[in-house]
């Protein structure tokens, strides 16, 4: 009964999704993209609920999955419903007044529905890709289960870590998340990070005293402070803990030093690609690795038709040989065939001629030759049929550090303020941009996720390494940006590259303070991590368009500002003790963007004076100036 009713429900929201598209009111507001999307990924969703009605015992999983797609299908009918009412109400009266009344009226539906959709399509979106990303998972991830909770009689509540080893690509990330998902109500204290190649550890073990205390930032002045923090916070608790992408024993050395040793049953989770990395971080007890294999070609098979044609059961004749060629050439590997069915299904039309270009474009078979040469090469091919637009979006992610969760505000005015995009047929530059990251996610170039906190939800983006990789690679050839880890390499980087974006990603603290003033005269976008000065005085930015700061030291001293004439973009995030900007910064007169999530001394009062300001977010306690309702361009206020 419930399947039969949530496939009739979808079959009325895909009628009136058609006749949406089909309505002139909707050409307004530029949402016809999302609406065939809309279509397609609910179509295909109906498909899958009429499978599930015929099966007998679900997973948790499953069910979970499928009272989504329902409440999915509830919010579609109801935001499609509230339009028509509004849109096609009738109106009273024929004067001017009336109908100057009865436009502004629909124009504010057609900007709201606009905005409603744009969310159902990340909702929609997120849906699909954990129906698909899941395809082949369920036989290593209750292995993998088993691994952590099979009862050890010599010692059933001693603390054990559990490693998954695979070269990249096969998932690893993606089954450790699952595991945690099925397990983690079962702890008191549970938390995932990720530690990357070059990993910050106070700023890691940072994160983790957070997600597991649920406080703020621990304040521990050095390394050994914080490691004692957490041991005594989860001294006596039952935990389990996630440690994503391990590339080095060492760095599992120090990590490991903050779980105690307890008597409660606590359980740890590891991922890496390297062997000896995984068998250190298990106390070498081979029998706690689990090692990762590709998928078989049924799973292979139902990943890539999935994503290309929404259903995993057919593919059209004329396709079916090449389908089997692509496959064989992607070897299994989750991350090659999702990124060739996306760069297929991303396609206007579809052709034998499409299909036969990307074969021949992928030269090796990569589950034979797992490399990353090979990987990058397979993530080329998607980068290479990017739009232009999307291409800039796509290399500027590259100035954040591996493994780091970008807010999605934060990247869509960095790229506005760069230039990358601008407004098309009406539509703010910012919607433009939120449609181009949903672009990237949709060709599974970037992942999405959605953070759920008392005051709203965020959304944010994550990549794979190995596209990072393609992007650093990529930047590095077409000289778009360059990130660098202490001072000292600037000079001899810019004066190589000159390149305009510089990130600044500081682990080693003592190498910033040696360093004497440094001219970044042409420089347009810099982010900062870890920067311990008190202010920028160290740096002469003349030209700067977007200006990022994130993990200064406690006091930040930023009145300098007021003199980057350029300037169209201020994002600071962070817990300060002190942060100052300017009394007075209506000199910046381009600035389009404020971004201050930290504690502020004050707010400049002539903010609500600068024309061009069309983003601004304090936070939650700061006291706007009076004079706000005045202001002209403003498109965003949050936190207020």
């Amino acid at each position: 009964m419930l399947a039969s009713a949530s496939t009739g429900l979808m079959n009325s929201v895909l009628e009136k999704l058609s006749s949406l598209m089909a309505d002139e009111s909707t050409k307004l507001v530029g949402v016809h993209k999302q609406l065939r999307f809309l279509h397609h990924e609910l179509s295909s969703m109906r498909g899958a609920l009429e499978d599930v009605a015929d099966m007998e015992d679900l997973t948790n999983e499953t069910k979970v999955w499928r009272n989504e797609v329902t409440e999915l299908a509830y919010d579609t009918e109801d935001c499609i419903d509230d339009f028509r009412h509004r849109v096609e109400s009738p109106h009273d009266g024929q004067g001017l007044m009336c109908r100057a009344a009865r436009l502004l009226k629909t124009l504010m539906a057609r900007y709201q529905i606009s905005r409603k959709i744009e969310e159902l399509r990340t909702r929609v979106q997120e849906a699909s890709d954990r129906r698909t990303s899941l395809v082949g998972i369920d036989a290593p991830k209750e292995e993998v289960i088993k691994l952590l909770t099979k009862v050890d009689d010599a010692s059933p509540q001693e603390l054990r870590v559990v490693s998954i080893v695979g070269f990249g690509g096969l998932g690893k990330t993606t089954l450790a998340n699952e595991v945690y998902r099925n397990l983690r109500l079962s702890f008191s204290c549970k938390a995932i990070i990720s530690v990357s190649q070059r990993p910050d550890m106070m700023s890691l073990l940072n994160s983790l005293f957070s997600k597991v205390s649920g406080q703020g930032a621990n304040h521990a002045n050095d390394l050994q402070g914080l490691i004692d923090n957490l041991r005594e916070y989860l001294q006596g608790k039952r935990y389990f803990l996630v440690v994503d992408d391990l590339w080095d024993a060492s760095a599992w050395e120090i990590i490991k030093c903050a779980f105690p040793e307890s008597h409660c049953g606590s359980r740890v989770l590891t991922t890496t690609r390297i062997e000896r990395v995984a068998v250190a971080s298990c106390n070498y007890q081979l029998k706690f690795v689990y090692r990762m294999k590709p998928l078989g070609d049924h799973h292979s098979r139902q990943l890539f038709l999935r994503r290309v044609f929404g259903s995993a059961d057919t593919c059209p004749e004329p396709f079916e040989g090449l389908q089997e060629k692509i496959l064989q050439k992607c070897g299994g590997l989750p991350l090659a065939i999702i990124t060739i069915a996306s760069l297929l299904a991303s396609q206007p039309t579809r052709s034998i001629e499409q299909w036969k270009f990307v074969l021949n474009s992928l030269r090796h078979n990569l589950g034979l030759d797992p490399t990353l040469e090979g990987m990058r090469q397979t993530l080329n091919l998607s980068y290479t049929h990017l739009p232009h637009p999307l291409k800039a979006c796509i290399l500027y992610i590259g100035m954040y550090p591996e493994d780091y969760e970008i807010q999605r505000d934060d990247l869509v005015v960095q790229c506005v303020a760069e230039g990358f995009i601008s407004g098309v047929d009406g539509r703010e530059a910012v919607e433009v941009a939120g449609s181009y990251l949903n672009e990237l996610v949709n060709r599974s170039m970037i992942i999405q996720h959605v953070k759920y906190g008392a005051r709203g939800d965020r959304i944010i983006y994550r990549v794979h390494d190995m596209v990072l990789d393609l992007i650093l690679s990529k930047s590095t050839e077409e000289n778009f940006l360059c990130a660098v880890e202490n001072l000292q390499a600037i000079s001899t980087r810019q004066r190589q590259y000159k390149a305009r974006r510089l990130s600044l990603q500081f682990q080693d603290r003592s190498l910033v303070e040696s360093a004497g003033r440094i001219s970044l005269p042409h420089v347009r976008s810099l982010i900062i991590f870890g920067w311990p000065h008190g202010s920028l005085e160290l740096l002469e930015l003349k030209f700067i368009r977007a200006l990022y700061i994130e993990r200064a030291t406690n006091e930040l001293d930023l009145t300098l500002i007021s003199k980057l004439f350029q300037l169209r973009c201020l994002c600071v995030r962070g817990n300060y003790k002190r942060l100052q900007l300017p009394e007075e910064i209506i000199g910046l007169q381009h600035l389009e963007a404020v971004i201050i999530l930290s504690d502020l001394s004050n707010v400049p009062r002539d903010i609500v004076s600068l024309p061009a300001l069309l983003y601004l977010q304090f936070p939650p306690a700061a006291s706007y100036p009076i004079g706000i309702g005045n202001m002209k361009c403003l498109h965003t206020l949050r936190s207020f």
